[in-house]
């Protein structure tokens, strides 16, 4: 199986992290797939082998596994059996550009016999069988994002820290509207015995205002092997905790109900307590344990989260959830699990 994406996997962004999560359970599998990348903006870069690939891939009747929706119509268009995985369908939103040109795409992907999809959650599958009822039931496959072990961290207090603040509140992630950078800072603003360390990117203007808070320590954008030590030095992190989630900043594109929390996985596959909001996209993870959620019309409330935040506390101070990933660990999906579920399908 070839996994064909144009997304430059070395980038700082959700869905290269993805695929370098990917790559790396595919290589613990001994490589059941295939990765190739082709960037549609530079044609000319590496065709030759994406002619190849895609010669033998019809003589050898392989499947392409994309993302992309050129690729999936490209591989209808020569005949080779493809799985398409949406993630959200802000690409068939009226304020997309090409929206039309998508939606007759999809809808002529829908009608072939030749492709299989996935979607993250069961709430995006209903919704590609309502917008498309051609396709079968049977071929749409609901395979979920994934974690992985980072190591085996145990929750350590900083006694310096802690002089100051009751407990270090981490967020590492996207700031768009919903994603839950933002909302932690404002968090943060009414939480003041609590010291809030956020990462990622963010723009100079919010960095600035930053400087007046003096419980919001800023790291900016952290790599995969940087955001293991950020993870350590905090006491409990928080998921996305917007109400709704957005892609956009014009609050157009939400994926509330058609992702899989990325960051709220790899949060999990720490030893640290989580805290989340109660939307369509978390609550699969409702039996985890060290894992609080907290209902969306209370998402702001700062009573609740105080109320919450003193749970934790006690929590990370009984010696007994000192092992807190291992209590985790069977019970969360990893990325080889997610390779062996997307080699499965049929």
């Amino acid at each position: 199986m070839i996994y064909i994406t144009k997304i430059d996997f070395t980038k700082n962004t959700a869905r290269a992290k993805h695929i370098r999560s990917l790559m790396k359970a595919n290589k613990k599998l001994n490589k059941p797939f295939i990765f190739l990348f082709y960037d549609l903006k530079k044609p000319h870069k590496e065709l030759v082998n994406f002619i190849k690939v895609l010669l033998d891939s019809i003589k050898k009747k392989e499947t392409f596994y994309t993302r992309d929706l050129e690729f999936a119509a490209l591989a209808i268009f020569f005949q080779i059996k493809v799985i398409f995985e949406i993630h959200q369908y802000g690409m068939i939103r009226d304020s997309t550009r090409f929206s039309k040109f998508n939606k007759l795409i999809l809808l002529l992907l829908s009608r072939s016999k030749k492709i299989n999809f996935v979607t993250l959650t069961k709430n995006s599958g209903r919704v590609l069988n309502y917008l498309f009822p051609k396709i079968k039931k049977e071929n749409i496959y609901i395979i979920p994002d994934a974690g992985e072990k980072i190591k085996n961290t145990k929750t350590k207090k900083n006694n310096s820290i802690k002089k100051f603040f009751k407990l270090n509140i981490g967020y590492a992630g996207s700031f768009l509207p919903g994603k839950g950078g933002l909302e932690t800072i404002n968090l943060a603003r009414e939480l003041k015995d609590y010291r809030f360390n956020i990462a990622g990117i963010l723009d100079k203007e919010k960095i600035n205002k930053l400087h007046n808070s003096k419980n919001v320590y800023y790291s900016g954008y952290l790599n995969d092997y940087e955001i293991q030590k950020f993870y350590d030095e905090n006491d409990v992190l928080i998921a996305p905790i917007g109400e709704r989630i957005f892609l956009d900043k014009k609050y157009l594109n939400e994926i509330t109900f058609y992702t899989s929390p990325l960051k709220l996985f790899e949060f999990l596959f720490t030893n640290k307590p989580v805290i989340t909001i109660n939307r369509p996209c978390t609550r699969i993870f409702k039996n985890i344990p060290g894992l609080w959620i907290i209902e969306k019309d209370k998402a702001f409330c700062i009573n609740t989260w105080k109320e919450v935040l003193n749970e934790v506390n006690e929590f990370i101070n009984d010696d007994q959830n000192a092992n807190l990933l291992d209590l985790r660990i069977s019970k969360i999906y990893n990325w080889e699990k997610r390779i062996k579920d997307m080699i499965n399908i049929k």
